[in-house]
């Protein structure tokens, strides 16, 4: 009688680990994936960073041809 009794234990303390072994994989899998998406926001944000640099680049070359083309309108005298 123990022996009946004992085997739906064993039985149900396999069946147990069995999901507890797939929950753990599916973790592993999310972690995973979290992982990959951690690595490209950070990829996307030196992107973003990078071009942030370089509109200011462009925008301090534009502020610098501005400022000649009002030394020469200045020079012509067609400044208003």
């Amino acid at each position: 009688m123990a022996e009946s009794v004992e085997h739906p234990v064993h039985e149900h303390l396999r069946q147990f680990q069995a999901t507890l072994d797939d929950m753990e994989r599916q973790l592993g899998d999310v972690s995973d994936r979290r992982a990959a998406i951690d690595a490209e926001v950070a990829a996307a944000s030196r992107h973003f960073g990078q071009l942030a640099a370089a509109r200011m680049v462009r925008q301090k070359a534009f502020d610098n041809l501005n400022r000649r083309l009002d030394r020469i309108e200045q020079r012509l005298g067609l400044s208003s």
